[in-house]
């Protein structure tokens, strides 16, 4: 060497590249088992993953199948209500129609006479509308 001092730790060169083979193979083997372990951790993560997703689809399915009901229910609950306003209307209109004017005063027979008009104009515009 070149300052003179030269240290030997009794190894020689065959036991230096043994022992290097050596810990080069627990490298290696350590290094396989931690890519299996990463490998394993990244499927286990998929499965997770898809799991969760297949679980939020069908949640999703559930919560939209559950909006089209509540929208079919509010529709049909709409559309009776409407019958049955509808139906209280015709009646107070039949009662209008019926109505006897003999023994009104003149202001009561006018705005009887005035409703009866808008009854019939609206009744003979919705019967050639739905012609």
């Amino acid at each position: 060497t070149p300052t003179g001092s030269t240290v030997r730790l009794g190894n020689s060169e065959a036991d230096m590249d043994s022992s290097t083979d050596e810990g080069g193979l627990e490298e290696v083997v350590g290094g396989v088992v931690a890519k299996r372990r990463f490998k394993e951790k990244a499927n286990n993560t998929v499965v997770d993953l898809v799991t969760k997703l297949k679980e939020l689809s069908r949640n999703n399915f559930d919560m939209s199948q559950k909006f089209k009901d509540f929208v079919k229910i509010t529709e049909e609950d709409r559309a009776h209500k409407m019958m049955m306003w509808e139906q209280k209307l015709r009646l107070h209109e039949d009662r209008i129609m019926m109505m006897d004017t003999s023994t009104m005063s003149p202001g009561q027979t006018a705005y009887i006479e005035h409703r009866r008009a808008e009854i019939m104009q609206r009744r003979s515009g919705d019967s050639s509308s739905t012609r």
